[in-house]
C-alpha cells in the first residue's frame, strides 16, 4: 500500500494529477458553484423583501389626520392635504394661460409654412 511519505517528496504526482485539462476543469467547476451561489443569494435577497406598499390615499388622510390629532398639524395644513389626496374633494380649477404675445416670434416646433 502506497503511503503518504511516498507522495511527498514524488514528482509523478504533481506531473500525473496537476494536468492542464485537470486544472481547467476544476477551476470551471468552482466557478459554477460561486455563480449559482451568487444566482441563489441573489434570489433569496429578492423574494424575502416586503413588497411595495401601494398608494392609498385614504390610509395617508388617516396618517395625517392622526398628526392632526397630536398637534403636528394644524387644521388649515390638513384641509390643503385633504384636498389633494381626497378623490371625492373637488379640484380647483385650473386658470386658461394668456394666449401668446403677437410680437414675440413663435417657437421652431410650432412655426408653419405660411404658403399652402
Amino acid at each position: 500500500m502506497l503511503g503518504v511519505r511516498g507522495l511527498i517528496g514524488n514528482s509523478v504526482w504533481a506531473v500525473t494529477v496537476l494536468t492542464p485539462a485537470f486544472v481547467a476543469t476544476t477551476l470551471a467547476l468552482v466557478a459554477a458553484l460561486v455563480a449559482g451561489m451568487a444566482v441563489i443569494v441573489w434570489a433569496a435577497r429578492r423574494y424575502r423583501r416586503p413588497p411595495p406598499e401601494r398608494f392609498d390615499p385614504q390610509n395617508e388622510l388617516e396618517r395625517f389626520r392622526a398628526l392632526q390629532e397630536q398637534g403636528e398639524l394644524s387644521d388649515e395644513e390638513l384641509e390643503r392635504i385633504r384636498a389633494r389626496l381626497d378623490p371625492a374633494a373637488p379640484e380647483e380649477p385650473r386658470r386658461p394661460q394668456p394666449p401668446p404675445d403677437r410680437d414675440s416670434p413663435p417657437d421652431a416646433i410650432t412655426r408653419r409654412d405660411p404658403s399652402p
